[in-house]
Formats: C-alpha cells, sequence, structure tokens
C-alpha cells in the first residue's frame, strides 16, 4: 500500500527587524514619497501602517500586507498589498487611505491645522511582522516649502 504524504509549505520566519527606506522625510503634503521595507525573509507577509494625529487629537490611520519579494523587500510604489486599508498598487495609500479611529471617514477630513499655526505634520510609519512591530519610523508632511511665508 502506497500513499501520498500532503505537505504544507512552510511560512517564511518572522523577521526581527527590518529597515524602512524613505526617499523624502520630509516632504510638501501633496508630494510624492517612495517607501521601501527591506531587510525580511522572502516570502514574508508583513503589515506596513501608517498613523497621524489631526488638532482634534484623533488618531488616523491605515494599513497594507504585502508578501516580501525575492530579495526580502517591499516597495509600496511597485507592489500590490494582499489587503488593507487600499487594494492597489500605490506609494502613497498609506496616506490618502487613512481612516480616522473614531467616526466615518466620509464625514471627517485629515487636518493637523492651519498652515499658520501648524507648518507640518508627522506620520509614523510601522512594520510589524506576525504580532511584533520590527520596525517604524516616523515622516514629516508639510503644508507648505521651507520659506514660503503666509500672510
Amino acid at each position: 500500500m502506497s500513499g501520498t504524504a500532503c505537505t504544507k509549505e512552510a511560512s517564511p520566519k518572522a523577521s526581527a527587524s527590518a529597515r524602512i527606506a524613505i526617499d523624502r522625510p520630509t516632504a510638501l503634503a501633496d508630494e510624492p514619497i517612495r517607501i521601501r521595507v527591506t531587510g525580511l525573509h522572502p516570502g514574508e507577509r508583513v503589515t506596513v501602517a501608517s498613523r497621524a494625529v489631526d488638532y482634534k487629537g484623533l488618531r488616523w490611520s491605515a494599513w497594507a500586507q504585502f508578501t516580501a519579494d525575492a530579495n526580502g523587500s517591499v516597495a509600496l510604489a511597485r507592489q500590490r498589498p494582499v489587503a488593507g486599508t487600499f487594494r492597489h498598487t500605490d506609494g502613497m495609500g498609506l496616506f490618502w487611505s487613512m481612516r480616522p479611529q473614531k467616526g466615518e471617514a466620509d464625514e471627517s477630513w485629515f487636518s493637523s491645522d492651519t498652515p499658520a499655526h501648524k507648518p507640518s505634520y508627522k506620520v509614523r510609519i510601522a512594520v510589524r511582522s506576525g504580532n511584533r512591530e520590527i520596525a517604524h519610523r516616523t515622516t514629516t508632511r508639510q503644508w507648505r516649502a521651507t520659506g514660503v511665508g503666509h500672510q
């Protein structure tokens, strides 16, 4: 009697750490930036999330799951998320798909404050593998270019 063994392909081991590269850590709020995660295991599934706080103190967030490529990296501008708050290849998806922690996204909008009072705001980018955060980095989004005044 012969049998066939069924084997389940093992999931890649979770990385202990990763690196987040942002091509322009400080950029205008309407300018795209490139985010790349490196140092992962090939085929590893990770969640990349963004978080910011608006002028009312309300937390906004977005997330997307990606599968690391053969080099152990995820390039948000080139890879389609497996799941998340956005579903298409979009390097800025973690920004435009942010939703408020409370209330409906359709009934509110993100604002850090007027440019005269707060010329920039911070967005925290984090990477999770399994149940662990393995990297985080903050990017600054500016409402106006350095040296531009407001009257």
